[in-house]
Formats: structure tokens, C-alpha cells, sequence
């Protein structure tokens, strides 16, 4: 199905030489805080629900046809790995492709126990490392393909964060152009994508950072939320209400923002035309500490535009869910 398995690259691989004035992009960046991480960065339990439905209906059915269905995970999101170990088929083998085996090793630590070590032990479950623009898959060998989010974060390596718009869109192809030649004839790939929904973008919604302060106000009072820093629900609250807001507030005109680069304007108390401002209720700290060290640059494209791209190679259904925001965040089902 693959080529031999790639566990133990060196975490500098793709990333050039020396790098001069170009800002390094560290993908263990992601790590340390990923734990504290909540919807929308984190798939929500209901996205959850639907990958888990494609995996079980594979299943379903090569469990009556025969045979083993093939799973390509692009990245190792611990909610998909978890929903497919809890499914325990043999019918399912499951391949996960991902960037460095650090990433992969600290997504395994936020899966419960026995997920994990069912997964380990099943026999069916192969880490290969590699970048999702060159995945190592033979034509038509996959099933299934999914990916949480992943559109949004693949750069040209020898720009880093200094990748263009336009060539993260080719990254984008290049992706796209591989999964579709590891799909077999009637395979589908799910793919959440962050994008801007066309009503956001004729209205500029989240310009104005007060808009957002605004609609912490009602959403506190709704949910009855006290400050509590200390309190690590109160913390996934801030982040989960505050991330897409602050994202598509601080994003530049191509829709392109690094993390890192927000965290450093909140520390500073400033919107993204440079006005101070006030943070309230421990937003800055919150969202400060979790960002500061992100280093992965994404882009965030407007929804027609992304459609546009992935209609250059398959068919697709946009899937949305009750959660908040989740217009900003579809579910794409892509078929051949």
C-alpha cells in the first residue's frame, strides 16, 4: 500500500538550509498546548460523530464484502485515531500520515489508554512520515481519506511563514492532486477547512474588535461564566468562543495569519490596525499563552475560492453542524 515505513526522520527534513532571515516554522510548536486546545481548533463531538459514521460504514461493509477498507488519516488527530480504535474492526487497516514522530507520539498521550493501546496492538495502524504534499500512497489504494484542518496549514517549506497566498494554494493542489490519486473509484475524502463564509465577507464581520468584545458579553452571560484562570473550563471557554473571532479579525488581506504573530499583538494590547485596546475577562493571557509559540503559519480562504479549488478535482458536499461557528468551519465530503 505504502512504502516502508519512515518512523525517525530528522525534524529539520524539507526545511533547507540555513535560514537566514526567513522565520522558521516549528511544527512541535503545536504541542505543549494541543491538550488545552477545545473546538474550533479541536474537532467538536458532533464532527467527531460524522467521521466516526464514514469509518463505521467502511467497516460495515467490507466486514460483508470481504476484504480490508483502507483509512488514510492526514496528520494523527487523537479523536479520529480514538474513533477508529473504539470501532476495533479488522477490516479497517488505518494509515496515518504525519510530519514528525514527536507531533505524533504527544497526539497518542491525549488518547485514553486503552484506545492507545489498542491501536498499537491491532496490527492494522502504520505511521508513516511524510508531508501530506507528497504522501507516498499507490493509485487508487485508499478508501478513505480524512483530515482535520489540514488544508489550512500546508506552506511551501523553503518560505516558511513567509509562504504566499498563492503558493500555499498550489501546496493546497498539490495535496488535494495526491489524494485523489490514492482514491479508489467511489473513495471519498473528509476534510474540515476553516473558511470565511460569503456573509462574513461582504460585511468585513470581526474588523472591528469590539464587535467580538461584544458577543463575549452576551455568550458570558448566556453560559453564567466567572473569571477563573485558574479553572481549565473556563480556559477552553475564552479559547473556543475567541479563537475563530480573533483569527478572522487579525488575518491580513489574503487571509493568511500565524499564531505567534496574533499572540504577540495581545500581549501588546493591540488590534490588528495597531489601536490599543482592552482584553477583558483573561482573554489576552488565555489566548497569549496558547498561541506564543505557535510558529505554523495557516490561511484561512474565502469559502467560495476554497470550494473553487477543491472543484478543480472532485465533486463535494459542504457539511455543517449546530456547533457555533460552525458555518466557519464545514465538513467537506470529496468524491471522485
Amino acid at each position: 500500500m505504502v512504502s516502508p515505513e519512515k518512523r525517525g526522520g530528522s525534524p529539520t527534513e524539507g526545511m533547507g538550509g540555513p535560514s537566514g532571515a526567513r522565520r522558521e516554522v516549528r511544527w512541535e510548536s503545536a504541542v505543549p498546548t494541543w491538550g488545552d486546545k477545545t473546538y474550533p481548533v479541536r474537532p467538536s463531538d458532533q464532527e467527531v460523530r460524522i467521521y466516526s459514521e464514514h469509518f463505521r460504514q467502511l467497516g460495515h461493509r467490507k466486514e460483508h464484502a470481504g476484504g480490508e477498507g483502507v483509512v488514510v488519516l492526514l496528520g494523527s488527530t487523537p479523536e479520529l485515531r480514538s474513533a477508529l480504535a473504539s470501532l476495533n474492526n479488522e477490516h479497517l487497516r488505518v494509515l496515518a500520515a504525519e510530519r514528525y514522530e514527536k507531533s505524533f507520539d504527544a497526539m497518542t498521550k491525549l488518547m485514553a489508554s486503552e484506545l492507545a493501546r489498542r491501536e498499537r496492538e491491532s496490527g492494522k495502524f502504520q505511521l508513516v512520515l511524510t508531508k501530506w504534499q507528497e504522501l507516498p500512497l499507490k493509485k487508487e489504494s485508499a478508501d478513505l481519506v480524512v483530515g482535520d484542518l489540514v488544508l489550512n496549514i500546508v506552506f511551501k517549506d523553503e518560505k516558511g511563514i513567509d509562504t504566499t497566498s498563492q503558493e500555499h494554494i498550489q501546496e493546497q493542489r498539490l495535496v488535494l492532486d495526491g489524494i485523489k490519486k490514492s482514491l479508489k473509484d467511489g473513495g471519498k475524502a473528509i476534510l474540515r477547512t476553516w473558511v470565511v463564509p460569503p456573509e462574513m465577507r461582504q460585511s468585513d464581520t470581526y474588523r472591528d474588535i469590539d464587535d467580538v468584545f461584544y458577543e463575549w458579553e452576551k455568550f458570558k452571560a448566556a453560559r453564567n461564566l466567572q473569571l477563573d484562570l485558574n479553572d481549565p473550563k473556563y480556559r477552553k471557554e475564552v479559547f473556543g468562543f475567541f479563537a475563530n473571532r480573533l483569527i478572522r479579525h487579525y488575518q491580513d488581506d489574503s487571509g493568511k495569519f500565524v499564531c505567534r504573530d496574533m499572540a504577540d499583538r495581545i500581549e501588546r494590547g493591540m488590534d490588528r490596525d495597531g489601536r490599543q485596546v482592552e482584553f477583558p475577562d483573561g482573554v489576552n493571557e488565555v489566548m497569549s499563552w496558547q498561541w506564543k509559540d505557535y510558529t505554523i503559519p495557516n490561511w484561512v480562504l474565502p469559502q467560495e475560492d476554497q470550494e473553487n479549488i477543491m472543484r478543480e478535482r472532485f465533486k463535494i458536499e459542504r457539511l455543517t453542524t449546530a456547533d457555533d461557528l460552525s458555518d466557519m468551519n464545514p465538513m467537506y465530503v470529496l468524491s471522485k
